[in-house]
């Protein structure tokens, strides 16, 4: 029998199947946390999001889940209403099933299902540039921008052994620890910066690409959902910005993922400093971390601050790609911001 005319059933997945779904999800993706650990962060993740409750799609073969695709519940504010889409995440084939076309068909019936039985109007996400992304161009979703990857190396000696395919990088790239000598002299201008709450995060940032609702549910249900972690930097005992990271793997290797920076400063020089002062944080506190990472749009504020600050762009982007029923955004001009949308 061909792989083409194997026999693959697409359905909606139950709660019930969190157990295939994990499986599913290890064997096609490298995690640091254990089994249990990584189930209740997917709980609190998908089943205890206060805009609604996530939907998975899967593929079976033989009577085994062997791909699946979830759609998480988003709320953005766009020309100041609100507005609600799914975004596409944890989207994963196991190997040995991978040639069947399984992820293509779990996406279109995926799309078909939400636009004929829901109220959204969209579906979002953002792909990997070489893996998924020609894929969803092949099936007609829309490319709204693309998002420059900024990588700033921490443990260069590692990194350049495990990970050749970002030589580029590597090369262009200084070593966190080398440049956190130059960073103290921040310090001698009353910087002070340290873990912070909800209630202390600045939000009225024109450098960000998606604007999230800033419900404060749905704040702390990201942070706790994600393991996000928040920082305030102040001066004078003022605080002067605020910055959310998180953590995650790219081949295995553990790095610290920026989310979102807010800061009152707005020149490039000021938001340069604000940046040098989270990356000495992080040379303190993390020292295992292979490299920082952070999303922005190229020639904006905190793409330039970044720049100087020593980040390099990764070779790839990162595109923002949406599925819309009946052209619903086709016509719209987005305004956008981004806080933290990656569910890797």
């Amino acid at each position: 029998m061909k792989k083409n005319d194997k026999p693959i059933s697409v359905v909606l997945l139950s709660d019930d199947t969190i157990d295939e779904q994990l499986r599913v999800y290890r064997a096609a993706f490298s995690t640091r946390l254990g089994y249990e650990e990584k189930k209740q962060q997917w709980i609190a993740k998908h089943h205890d999001n206060p805009l609604g409750h996530s939907l998975f799609f899967g593929a079976y073969m033989d009577g085994v889940l062997v791909g699946m695709n979830g759609y998480m519940p988003m709320e953005y504010k766009y020309q100041g209403a609100s507005i609600k889409v799914l975004q596409s995440c944890e989207s994963g084939v196991v190997p040995e099933a991978r040639g069947y076309g399984i992820w293509s068909k779990v996406v279109n019936y995926a799309v078909d299902y939400v636009f004929a039985n829901t109220d959204y109007k969209a579906i979002i996400g953002f792909p990997n540039y070489r893996n998924s992304y020609p894929g969803f161009q092949k099936m007609g979703w829309r490319t709204i921008l693309s998002l420059s990857n900024m990588v700033m190396v921490n443990n260069v000696g590692s990194f350049v052994s495990r990970e050749k395919g970002l030589s580029r990088i590597l090369k262009s790239g200084i070593a966190l620890q080398k440049i956190v000598p130059r960073l103290k002299s921040c310090f001698q201008k009353k910087y002070e910066i340290k873990e912070c709450g909800i209630n202390e995060l600045l939000w009225d940032d024109k450098n960000d690409v998606l604007n999230l609702s800033h419900d404060e549910s749905t704040i702390q249900w990201q942070k706790n959902s994600k393991g996000l972690k928040s920082l305030a930097i102040m001066h004078d005992n003022v605080v002067i910005a605020t910055v959310i990271y998180g953590f995650g793997h790219f081949n295995g290797l553990p790095i610290i993922k920026i989310q979102k920076i807010v800061s009152k400063e707005e020149s490039v020089t000021q938001l340069s400093r604000i940046i040098s002062l989270v990356l000495q944080y992080f040379s303190k506190h993390y020292t295992d971390v292979a490299f920082v990472r952070i999303w922005a749009l190229e020639d904006s504020e905190l793409y330039n601050a970044l720049k100087h600050t020593m980040f390099v762009k990764s070779s790839h982007p990162n595109p923002f790609i949406i599925k819309e029923k009946d052209d619903w955004f086709m016509n719209k001009q987005w305004n956008l911001s981004f806080w933290d949308l990656d569910s890797i």
